[in-house]
């Protein structure tokens, strides 16, 4: 199959393809497609470049000896989403840093949010505060669901869990959020 042709696979087929054939070149058109991707996720959660490369790299070494498992029922994207985010997290245990932040407020592509929307900005910073006093399975669950805005079934198949089980881990992570926040900010006034 020429080169031209294989950008035109879907994922899931070039995924399929290299379990098949283990030609490598299945698995450079996947990693062209996605290193980049995975990369800005590692680097969203570490906060280090550095440290966001060596991520991205022992994710694609970890793909090619997962990639078996991977079942076409789901989008590709999505699986490795899971990957990426759990080896993420779970580095970050590993290292016991506790660095998620949403924002990085010192970018100079947020001084104008701050100029134009203080209280806007400052809620957000307070709530960002907040959830850094969550869990981190608490955090991922709801960096998961509004920051990737991710769908609950994706959340549920990235988490190996059922449904419903979700609905309730992201329920009760918004309502320990909402009752922390309440008690830091609000009740203080």
């Amino acid at each position: 199959m020429k080169s031209s042709e294989k950008a035109y696979l879907s994922d899931e087929m070039l995924a399929h393809l290299f379990v098949e054939t283990q030609q490598n070149t299945y698995l450079a058109q996947l990693y062209q497609r996605y290193s980049e991707k995975v990369y800005r996720k590692c680097l969203s959660l570490v906060k280090d470049g550095d440290q966001a490369r060596d991520y991205a790299h022992d994710i694609f070494l970890k793909l090619v000896v997962r990639i078996p498992s991977f079942r076409s029922n789901a989008k590709f994207s999505t699986w490795l989403y899971a990957i990426t985010y759990n080896y993420c997290i779970d580095q970050i245990r590993l290292t016991n840093k506790n660095t998620f932040q949403r924002f990085d407020y010192q970018d100079a592509s947020y001084q104008h949010w701050v100029e134009e929307e203080p209280a806007m900005f400052e809620t957000h910073q307070k709530i960002d505060r907040t959830i850094l006093t969550l869990s981190l399975e608490e955090q991922r669950i709801l960096w998961m669901r509004y920051q990737d805005e991710l769908s609950l079934n994706e959340i549920a198949l990235h988490l190996g869990i059922t449904l419903s089980a979700t609905k309730m881990r992201v329920l009760r992570a918004k309502e320990k959020l909402r009752v922390l926040y309440l008690k830091q900010y609000i009740a203080r006034r």
